[in-house]
């Protein structure tokens, strides 16, 4: 789960940085804090719920723009990054099982 937080936190913040550059942008620095609360009685065998309950990221950036400008660049990350895309659309997967005699 720490791995799919990593993934899901530089996901968020190589998106938002592409949009500030794309609307001219300096980013100067830029750092992101991740957390969320895990329930693990489901993989753990012991009852049911989801295992993620929340993703809360916190963005600290240094650029030249004003704070509204830089509201509008984190609105338009949040609704492009694939990552908080597809936490918001379940991915349906399939896993096939291959055995060796």
């Amino acid at each position: 789960m720490h791995y799919c937080l990593t993934g899901i936190a530089s996901c968020f913040m190589a998106t938002f940085v592409g949009v500030a550059t794309e609307r001219g942008i300096k980013v100067r620095e830029a750092r992101i804090r991740a957390s969320c609360t895990l329930d693990l009685k489901k993989p753990l065998g012991v009852g049911e719920g989801r295992i993620i309950n929340n993703v809360a990221m916190s963005l600290e950036v240094e650029a030249d723009a004003l704070r509204e400008v830089l509201d509008d660049v984190l609105r338009e990350a949040i609704d492009r990054c694939p990552a908080i895309y597809s936490l918001r659309n379940p991915v349906e997967t399939e896993i096939t099982l291959l055995t060796r005699p």
